[in-house]
């Protein structure tokens, strides 16, 4: 079902008009035994990319010190969207995927819910350092979950070897997999939200009201029927909420305040799916969201000399699986321990 799910996803005019998907696999060989998946991203592309073969993203298989018998390689390779759901169709029934006449083994997958991802927010959400890019529009992630941990064990089990070697598969992949043990042996897909573009500005610097225009990707040539939520968050609480329908043109957002931190969706009522999503910054005049965008939260202060001065606040929380190795992917993600990174890691961002 999650298959189909993401079949439908990868076809449907208000997400993409995707043409080509970029695998990068993480392999790991332990000892002279076969390779196996370490982690697996794909993510969409619109442009009609030429297709490819393997490509070594590390020069050669990299020994790690704290582990002599365990190396890995990162590669990527640009395959059409129809072979992609080919290879994830039969990996959800073998363990073992037929690949250049070798075999590279996975552990039992399983297919998690699908979740939507808005332009990830710093600390706060669980995917951050994981994902290839800051879509401006979110992405819809699917997820196979290695239930098993058997072939990834070496690194659950070695703090050393796993800090090793989450530190070296920065320098070729900005991914920081040793904060997110649990998703080591996974296979994450992540299917940006490409075909529509929104921007909001203040609609006079008298109003909590804002202005907001909505545009859709000339690929898109369906019924246009989209509706917007918008609401603020304050202290844990859900305030000004707001549910207009949406044309292609501007739009009143009439926010009654302007305290706490905004957020939008846009929902496709056709097809009953998020196609767009983020943050409204506090304070806003001009935001374009078809740029990256990075927010903290934001709170206000009352100084002793009876002033209001708004702060920055960030939550940087990175959380880690290390632990035994359980058989239901919920328990690998409610057990893990808080790990935070090395300070002089530094993020990479392609």
């Amino acid at each position: 079902m999650t298959v189909e799910s993401m079949k439908r996803i990868l076809a449907m005019p208000s997400i993409g008009n995707f043409k080509c998907i970029e695998l990068f696999e993480v392999i790991g060989i332990k000892d002279s035994n076969p390779p196996f998946n370490i982690f697996s991203l794909a993510v969409t592309h619109e442009t009609d990319l030429p297709l490819t073969d393997k490509e070594k993203i590390t020069p050669k298989l990299i020994k790690l010190k704290a582990d002599n018998s365990l190396k890995f390689g990162v590669f990527k390779r640009i395959i059409s969207i129809e072979d992609f759901v080919n290879i994830i169709s039969d990996l959800v029934t073998t363990e073992a995927n037929e690949d250049d006449g070798n075999k590279l083994y996975y552990g039992q997958l399983k297919g998690i819910p699908p979740v939507y991802v808005p332009a990830l927010e710093r600390g706060k959400n669980e995917f951050l350092g994981l994902l290839k890019n800051n879509f401006f529009g979110g992405s819809h992630l699917f997820e196979w979950f290695d239930e098993s941990k058997e072939y990834v064990a070496p690194l659950i089990d070695n703090f050393a070897a796993l800090d090793e070697f989450s530190e070296k598969l920065q320098e070729y992949l900005p991914v920081k997999i040793g904060t997110h043990s649990d998703r080591l042996g996974n296979i994450i897909v992540q299917i940006s939200c490409a075909a529509t573009a929104f921007t909001i500005k203040r609609r006079d610097k008298h109003s909590h009201q804002l202005l907001s225009n909505l545009a859709v990707s000339p690929h898109f040539s369906g019924e246009i029927n989209f509706s917007g939520i918008f609401w603020r968050e304050q202290h844990g609480s859900i305030i000004d909420l707001q549910n207009p329908p949406f044309v292609i043109c501007l739009y009143i957002i009439p926010f009654q305040q302007i305290n706490g931190s905004g957020y939008y969706v846009i929902w496709d009522e056709n097809n009953q799916i998020i196609c767009s999503g983020g943050q409204v910054p506090s304070f806003v005049e001009s935001v374009n969201f078809s740029m990256n965008l990075h927010e903290s939260n934001q709170r206000i202060f009352k100084l002793p000399n009876g002033k209001e001065k708004r702060i920055n606040i960030f939550t940087p929380t990175s959380q880690s699986q290390i632990g035994n190795k359980t058989k239901d992917y919920r328990n690998w993600v409610r057990n893990r321990f808080l790990k935070i990174e090395l300070c002089h890691r530094k993020t990479r961002i392609t």
